[in-house]
């Protein structure tokens, strides 16, 4: 449903400033559907380049949202770091083995050079290809890159990592301290393809850590790329899967500027905390974009806009990458409820 007036990046720009502009932004978290949708695997979408681009472009002229992120597989820091991925043909992909299997092998690491790693050239073609695509359309382009906790796991292996928390607490340290320095230099290369950066932290929620070890090994990390980027006049966005309550108010306190949430974390709650501390992202319920009717999504889509929409600083998300399996006549429900329910003018 497309809308004259305001463009995708000026809603965008507006709730970041808790300010207005017409609709309350609307952006489905497309990922690895924009592959289905144009028609290639998912092997070709996160391996060629030109496949990539033309699929994220055309998601945007099918759905019109005000935001749409270049994808690239989860796993592209590790890669460029050693480790190996698998592709399979319409799948997502996958780590072959861990990097730190041997923790000795930490101190071996070196940190790549952006412009010089193949894997990692390639994700930047695909943001400037991407970019340039959409140029003169006015939507808000933007991707993610790995936060530290989760490039950890993707190194060591999430299990072994955990135990390390108590058994060798200085090598987790030691490994986040490079992990950290890491994201310093990647997001930066990323940003100069001039597409906007946040960060995704999958493996730091609830529902794989706990509250104290976020506490203890997360959260100190994340104030760190809070601080270091907010100098360099990048305010950081942070999107975490799963269930995060028990750590919102952590989370929050960190000092990022944006927070994106899934659908099982409240987004009530997130409202009642932040206390316009944090401008809030999510969290339609991914599941409704493959299975939902249309009157489930806008049911949900409202009760989100009513929830945290009042008073600006509010993007409407799905709460996480949506299904493989998703149906466009549920994108388009998306779209259609938050534009009739999202009106602030």
């Amino acid at each position: 449903m497309k809308m004259a007036g305001y463009t995708g990046m000026e809603r965008i720009a507006a709730a970041m400033m808790w300010q207005y502009a017409d609709v309350v932004p609307a952006v489905p978290a497309l990922g690895n559907y924009c592959a289905r949708n144009a028609g290639f695997t998912i092997r070709d979408f996160l391996t060629k380049v030109e496949k990539h681009a033309k699929s994220i472009i055309q998601a945007y002229e099918m759905f019109q949202p005000d935001s749409i992120a270049v994808g690239g597989d989860a796993f592209v820091d590790a890669e460029a770091l050693g480790a190996e991925v698998e592709f399979p043909e319409d799948a997502t992909s996958h780590l072959r083995s861990f990097v730190l299997e041997d923790k000795a092998h930490l101190g071996k690491l070196i940190m790549p050079q952006p412009e010089r790693h193949a894997r990692l050239c390639w994700y930047l073609e695909a943001c400037e290809r991407v970019r340039s695509g959409l140029d003169d359309t006015g939507v808000a382009v933007g991707t993610g890159a790995t936060g530290p906790w989760t490039l950890a796991t993707n190194l060591r292996g999430t299990e072994r990592l955990i135990y390390d928390t108590v058994d060798d607490p200085d090598f987790v340290h030691e490994l986040l301290r490079f992990t950290t320095e890491w994201v310093k230099v990647w997001v930066p290369a990323i940003q100069q393809t001039g597409v906007g950066v946040g960060l995704g932290e999958a493996a730091a929620s609830c529902g794989v850590i706990s509250p104290q070890i976020y506490r203890a090994f997360v959260k100190p990390y994340h104030q760190v790329l809070v601080t270091y980027f907010r100098q360099r006049n990048l305010p950081l966005m942070l999107h975490m899967c799963g269930y995060i309550n028990p750590i919102m108010e952590d989370v929050i306190d960190t000092g990022i500027a944006s927070l994106s949430i899934d659908s099982p974390s409240s987004l009530r709650k997130l409202v009642e905390l932040s206390q316009r501390r944090v401008v809030i992202i999510g969290n339609v319920p991914t599941a409704l974009f493959a299975e939902g009717t249309k009157e489930q999504m806008e049911a949900a889509v409202k009760e989100c806009i009513d929830i945290a929409a009042e008073g600006s600083g509010y993007i409407l998300c799905s709460g996480c990458e949506i299904p493989l399996n998703s149906r466009k006549e549920n994108i388009d429900y998306f779209m259609e409820a938050a534009r009739e329910h999202g009106r602030y003018l």
